[in-house]
C-alpha cells in the first residue's frame, strides 16, 4: 500500500483519478473504490497497510474523517465542474430553474456560475443525507425540475422523473486534490521527524541527567575514598609517637618498683636515687617530645581533613600544605618498592582552595601508584614546587614509570576511562583533577607521557584566586 490512498465513491471519479495518475506521474498515491456505505472499511484497510492520507469527497469524505485521526484531504469542486454541470442542463433544452444541491464545496460558486450563464439556480447546502429527501421534495413543489448535484441528489430525484446531472470532479480537482494531499505527506513527515527528534533529546536529556547525578555520587565516593586513604596514613604516622611514649611509660613500671623497694627496706642509696630521678627526667622528655609530635599531626589532620571535605578559600603556605598531604601519602608507598621526593620551593603564599589542591595531587600521585610502575622492581613519584612569578606557581609532578601511549594519553582526563576499570580504578581520577584545576583553581595542566619514558603532569596556578575564579 502506498502512503496515500483515494478512496473514490463514484465510477466516474476513478477513471478521472487513474487519468490524471498516469498524465502527471503520481508514484505515491493508491486509488481505491468506496462509496458512501463501504469507503469507512477501505480506509481502515488503507491505512493498516500503511497508508498516512486518506483523499475522498462528498459523503464518504465526511465520514471518513469523522472516523479516523490521519489527515483526509477533500477532493472540491472546482467551478470549471460547475460550469460543466450547467452547460449539461442547457443541452438537455430544459429551462426553467435549477435545484442545486450539495455539501459546501459544491454550493460555494454555484450562484455566481449560474448567474454568468444567464441561468437561475436555487442553492441547497447539506449537511447530511437525512434532509435530502425532504429539500427535493420543496424544490418540485415550487416548479423546479432540474437538479445538480452528487449521485445521491440523482437517486433521490428519479421517482418523479425530473432530469438530475450529477457533477463530476474533473482533472483540475482531481489534481489539485493530489497536490494537497502530497503537501500534507510532506508535513506529516516533518511531524513525524520532529516527535522523533523531541523524543530522541528528551531520551538524551534524561540519560544525560542520570549520567551527571552518577557522576557526581562517584565524585563523592572518591573524596571519601581519599579521605579513608588519608586517615589511614594518618594512624600509621600517630604510631610511632604514641607508642614511643607508651614504651617510656610502661618503661618506668620496673624502675618505680625497684626504688619504691629500696625505700622501704631501708636500704635506698643516694645515688640510687639520683639515677632514678635522672632516668624519669629522660623519660618525660621522650614522652612529652612524642605527645607533642602526635598532637602536631592530629592538628594537621584536623586541618587536612575539612580542607579535603570542604572547598573552604583561605589563605596558606603551598609548602606546608603539600607537606602535610605527602604525610598522609607515604604510608601508602611505604611498603611497596616505590618512593616519594619532594623538592618545594619554601615561603610560597597563596589565597586558594588548600582541600581540593590537595586531592588534585593525592590523585596523581595515587594514580602513579596505581599505574606508573607495574612491573617494576623500583620507581620514583617526584613533586616540584616553584614560583614562576609574583602571581603564579608552578607545581610539576612525575614518575620514571611506564608512560603511556597516544591514544591513553588523549583519554586520560575522560570521566569513567580507566586501564584498570573493573580492577579498582573508577575511571574518575583525574578527570577530578582537570576539573578542579581547570575550574575551582583557575589554573592550566598538561600531561606529558611516551611509552617506557613516564609520565609528568604540569600544573600552573595564580598565587591569588581573581574575582571570576571566586564567583565560580
Amino acid at each position: 500500500m502506498k502512503e496515500i490512498a483515494l478512496i473514490a465513491p463514484m465510477a466516474s471519479m476513478l477513471d478521472v483519478a487513474r487519468r490524471v495518475l498516469v498524465d502527471y506521474d503520481y508514484d505515491n498515491i493508491e486509488v481505491l473504490e468506496g462509496n458512501l456505505e463501504t469507503g469507512v472499511e477501505e480506509a481502515r484497510r488503507a491505512i493498516n497497510a500503511g497508508a498516512k492520507v486518506i483523499i475522498s469527497r462528498g459523503g464518504t469524505y465526511k465520514a471518513i474523517k469523522a472516523e479516523f485521526e490521519i489527515p483526509v484531504v477533500e477532493v472540491k469542486v472546482t467551478a470549471f465542474d460547475l460550469i460543466e454541470g450547467f452547460k449539461a442542463v442547457k443541452q438537455s433544452g430544459e429551462s426553467g430553474a435549477i435545484g442545486v444541491i450539495g455539501y459546501e464545496n459544491i454550493i460555494l460558486g454555484a450562484d455566481i456560475v449560474a448567474e454568468v450563464m444567464g441561468l437561475k439556480a436555487f442553492c441547497y447546502k447539506m449537511s447530511g443525507q437525512s434532509g435530502l429527501t425532504a429539500e427535493v421534495d420543496r424544490l418540485i413543489q415550487q416548479g423546479v425540475r432540474v437538479f445538480l448535484g452528487d449521485a445521491n441528489v440523482q437517486d433521490a430525484t428519479r421517482r418523479y422523473g425530473c432530469l438530475s446531472v450529477v457533477i463530476e470532479s474533473g482533472p483540475q480537482a482531481m489534481q489539485i486534490a493530489f497536490e494537497n494531499a502530497r503537501a500534507t505527506l510532506l508535513e506529516t513527515r516533518e511531524e513525524e521527524r520532529t516527535l522523533q527528534v523531541s523524543k530522541a533529546n528528551k531520551e538524551l536529556t534524561q540519560a544525560v541527567e542520570t549520567l551527571k547525578r552518577t557522576q557526581s555520587i562517584l565524585v563523592e565516593t572518591e573524596k571519601i575514598a581519599s579521605l579513608g586513604r588519608l586517615v589511614a596514613g594518618v594512624a600509621h604516622e600517630l604510631n610511632t609517637p604514641i607508642g614511643n611514649a607508651l614504651i617510656v611509660i610502661s618503661g618506668g613500671d620496673d624502675l618505680d618498683k625497684e626504688v619504691y623497694d629500696a625505700v622501704v627496706s631501708g636500704q635506698v642509696r643516694k645515688s640510687q636515687i639520683v639515677a632514678y630521678i635522672e632516668r624519669m627526667r629522660e623519660g618525660r622528655k621522650i614522652a612529652s617530645r612524642s605527645l607533642m609530635r602526635a598532637a602536631e599531626i592530629i592538628q594537621d589532620f584536623k586541618q587536612l581533613s575539612v580542607d579535603q571535605t570542604s572547598a573552604m578559600r583561605r589563605s596558606f603556605d603551598l609548602y606546608k600544605v603539600v607537606d602535610e598531604m605527602l604525610s598522609s601519602l607515604r604510608p601508602r608507598y611505604k611498603h611497596t618498592p616505590y618512593i616519594i621526593e619532594a623538592d618545594l620551593e619554601a615561603g610560597i603564599l597563596m589565597d586558594s582552595y588548600p582541600g581540593p589542591l590537595g586531592q588534585v595531587l593525592t590523585n596523581i600521585a595515587m594514580n602513579a601508584l596505581a599505574h606508573a610502575f607495574e612491573g617494576r622492581d623500583t620507581g620514583v613519584f617526584r613533586i616540584i614546587a616553584r614560583r614562576l612569578d609574583d602571581a603564579t606557581v608552578s607545581i610539576v609532578c612525575s614518575d620514571d614509570g611506564v608512560g603511556m601511549d597516544e591514544e591513553t594519553l588523549h583519554k586520560v582526563y575522560d570521566p569513567f576511562f580507566s586501564t584498570k576499570m573493573g580492577q579498582g580504578g573508577s575511571g574518575l581520577g583525574l578527570h577530578i583533577v582537570h576539573t578542579l584545576v581547570t575550574g575551582l583553581l583557575n589554573g592550566q595542566i598538561e600531561v606529558r607521557s611516551q611509552p617506557g619514558q613516564g609520565t609528568c603532569f604540569s600544573i600552573v596556578l595564580p598565587c591569588v584566586l581573581s574575582a571570576i575564579a571566586r564567583s565560580h
